[in-house]
């Protein structure tokens, strides 16, 4: 398998009506589908249980979550990167101080670079962080529609299966949570192990008070490129 421990690709599968199949059995078609498209030998797939159930989620809202969020801790990082700058320049300009007696051109030089720095940065601070309250605001209200849905959206499916890693036919057994809509035509998957971290990453934002809080959440969320 290329690699399992990242997200499966959305999955598009048109599955015939049928009154024989199984919410289980449409699944399970559809997510094998996914799952070979991804495998190094797809032929060694072999389903081992399906578990179907009922999600008020929708995954398009998670996935956008997420988007958000990345982009976001993408902003938090470059404002850190931007204090760090100023704190830099700060620190020389300190050092470099004229003393109002002997200052040589080196000396004054770098005061000054110490102060063009100070304010350019202090410039770029103030432009990345209102883009980032703006961002926060967007997270906040995609946040509160996650938290408010109510209805039936699509079905969750926890599906364990076997499959070769090597050509020498070593087997692994993976299990994996799927997101796929009402007709079992799409779907979005990740390891057990990820769904984890992602379902206690949204639950942190839900519960969030503060847009201080929010940014703290996903300023330490490192892990969201693994989604």
């Amino acid at each position: 398998m290329r690699k399992i421990t990242i997200l499966i690709a959305t999955c598009v599968l048109f599955i015939m009506p049928s009154c024989t199949k199984s919410n289980e059995d449409k699944a399970e078609e559809l997510i094998s589908k996914c799952l070979k498209e991804n495998m190094l030998y797809p032929d060694s797939y072999e389903a081992i249980s399906t578990k179907v159930d009922s999600s008020f989620v929708k995954v398009s809202t998670i996935i956008e979550i997420l988007d958000l969020s990345e982009d976001v801790f993408s902003d938090i990082s470059k404002i850190r990167a931007i204090k760090s700058d100023i704190s830099s320049a700060q620190t020389t300009k300190e050092i470099y101080t004229p003393t109002g007696f002997y200052d040589s051109a080196l000396s004054l030089g770098e005061y000054k670079r110490a102060i063009e720095e100070i304010s350019s940065n202090t410039e770029k601070l103030n432009q990345a962080q209102s883009k980032l309250i703006e961002k926060i605001k967007n997270i906040k209200n995609v946040v509160a529609g996650f938290k408010d849905q109510k209805q039936f959206c699509n079905w969750v499916v926890e599906h364990k299966f076997r499959y070769s890693q090597d050509k020498d036919g070593n087997k692994a057994t993976e299990d994996m949570i799927f997101y796929c809509d009402k007709n079992f035509e799409n779907c979005r998957g990740w390891t057990v192990d990820q769904f984890k971290r992602i379902s206690y990453f949204l639950n942190e934002l839900v519960e969030a008070n503060s847009d201080d809080e929010l940014i703290e959440i996903i300023g330490s969320a490192g892990y969201l490129s693994m989604y």
